[in-house]
């Protein structure tokens, strides 16, 4: 059986556990403009398993967020605890979806990579801030990087169609060259691994997928995996494939046309369920 399959990366709960057992998530996600990346994020880790997700937001977008996700914890940077306190308590932090890009954001971003002791996902705008810094991520192999063609493009300064074309190896040649884990997302998505390992996914998910939004709940189910202990090579070729199913399972049910980022996190239901998790 493929080393990197479900069944062999996914097990299981345990009787005996509690919340903390399945991991302490932080989210820097969510600004003004995009909440709803935070709350698509947040919601795609509590469907994938995770045992604590806190979102460290700003004060004004909980009434928007906490009714999406009533389950979640909030932190405010005006509150008592400080960002690092967070960073510090947790055993993963996605941080970039829907963040903006203003100085306050990047300040986020590059204090999470500076105090993280934990994988850290960086997905859509804290990509964009990495571009042109990518030296302030340390290469200890505990970050992964979410980019799409276009934010590969900025990343690498290669053209799209050059990325395309060889998908594999710029992956597998910037994963190695900064010691990072790479999700190159488009129909057919590569990870790559820092020491060049590679898992392609090329059979599962459609279309109906390329809508804003999927890559926040990708990004949801990688940071849960991550927070629960998985590797982040490992969580990611898992990730990838949970949420192509969970793709498949919306398009059959809801159209490829009409299917929703959220709804494939409500999807993921019937994924953890066919494998018996």
């Amino acid at each position: 059986m493929n080393e990197l399959s479900l069944h062999n990366l996914l097990k299981p709960r345990r009787a005996d556990t509690h919340k903390g057992d399945y991991g302490k998530l932080l989210l820097v996600c969510g600004s003004m403009e995009m909440p709803g990346a935070a709350a698509l994020s947040a919601k795609a880790a509590l469907r994938s398993g995770v045992g604590l997700c806190t979102i460290f937001c700003e004060r004004a977008l909980m009434p928007a967020l906490s009714p999406a996700v009533p389950e979640a914890i909030f932190l405010y940077p005006d509150g008592p605890q400080t960002l690092e306190e967070a960073v510090a308590r947790s055993s993963a932090v996605l941080v970039g979806c829907g963040l903006g890009k203003s100085d306050e954001a990047a300040q986020r971003l590059f204090t999470v990579l500076d105090k993280a002791q934990c994988p850290v996902v960086v997905d859509a705008d804290g990509i964009n801030l990495v571009c042109g810094r990518i030296d302030c991520i340390k290469p200890t192999g505990s970050v992964i990087l979410t980019p799409h063609i276009g934010e590969m493009s900025r990343l690498t300064g290669l053209a799209a169609g050059t990325i395309k074309a060889q998908r594999k190896r710029v992956a597998q040649q910037f994963a190695t060259g900064h010691q990072v884990t790479v999700v190159l997302k488009d129909h057919i998505t590569v990870v790559a691994a820092p020491d060049g390992r590679l898992f392609v996914n090329d059979s599962l998910g459609n279309p109906g997928m390329a809508k804003a939004g999927s890559g926040d709940t990708l990004s949801g189910i990688l940071s849960a995996l991550c927070a629960g202990g998985l590797p982040p090579f490992e969580a990611a070729a898992a990730a990838v494939q949970l949420h192509a199913m969970a793709g498949d399972r919306a398009a059959a049910r809801l159209s490829q046309t009409a299917m929703l980022p959220a709804d494939m996190s409500d999807c993921l239901c019937e994924v953890f369920a066919e494998l018996g998790l």
